[in-house]
């Protein structure tokens, strides 16, 4: 048998048979051209009391299929569970999308491999018996990268994406760390001239979690050392976009 081949049995806008585009045929063809699943807007995860998430309206990109919540939606989750990742999925019958529906998998890996079928991952949450002890929608898989922003402390802190990025960027958004710029697995570069900043402390390059962050599970660190432009500052705000590498996990 001959390797089915979209559209060569679609006579799509032709004349002859009058054949269409099959929907799973669609989706295939949109699913290869897209980055993969991912959140484009909206859905985000707020705690509606007891153990229901409330999500807003939104968009995203299922395996092929555009999926839109038209008004917002609740989200009953399970009572005494750790860091319960919920997938939104699309629902298929003789394979014809139906609906959606949410899913849940607990601590799954983060290479994606127990991420269900045609998913993408829109909030982790921790309950106990009777409510939501911890809610984090920032998993949200949009387009390969995050962006985001924190505070500085004057101290060490970790910064969660809710993936293992693969590069982070962050650069100073106040204050005398304006125009500071550190980026993981380098050196802190200046954003008024090219090269790498040299602590003139010591006239040695800086390879502190000071001067660049730091990527761990899930997210990544930055630190503080006193007297030196710094990627935890207090006072100052800071901004970050982290990129996830090849097909990867939320």
């Amino acid at each position: 048998m001959a390797d089915p081949i979209i559209f060569t049995d679609n006579d799509v806008g032709g004349a002859g048979t009058g054949e269409i585009i099959s929907e799973a045929g669609l989706a295939k063809i949109l699913a290869t051209l897209s980055p993969g699943s991912h959140h484009i807007s909206g859905m985000a995860a707020t705690d509606g009391g007891g153990l229901v998430v409330n999500l807003s309206a939104g968009e995203a990109f299922v395996a092929g299929y555009h999926v839109t919540f038209d008004a917002a939606k609740t989200v009953t989750v399970n009572a005494s569970e750790a860091d319960a990742v919920w997938f939104l999925q699309l629902v298929k019958v003789s394979a014809k999308v139906t609906s959606t529906q949410f899913v849940r998998v607990l601590s799954p890996d983060k290479d994606g491999t127990d991420d269900p079928a045609d998913s993408v991952p829109i909030f982790t949450v921790t309950t106990d018996s009777t409510s939501i002890t911890t809610l984090n929608d920032s998993q949200r898989k949009q387009k390969g990268w995050v962006v985001g922003s924190y505070a500085g402390t004057d101290g060490n802190q970790t910064i969660t994406t809710g993936f293992t990025p693969l590069l982070v960027i962050v650069w100073g958004d106040g204050l005398t760390d304006a125009g500071i710029i550190g980026i993981s697995h380098l050196w802190q570069i200046s954003s008024t001239a090219i090269g790498l900043t040299v602590d003139s402390t010591g006239a040695t390059i800086e390879v502190t979690q000071a001067k660049r962050p730091e990527i761990q599970g899930g997210g990544f660190r930055v630190g503080h050392v006193a007297a030196q432009d710094n990627l935890s500052n207090s006072g100052n705000t800071y901004k970050f976009i982290a990129f996830r590498g090849e097909d990867i996990d939320w």
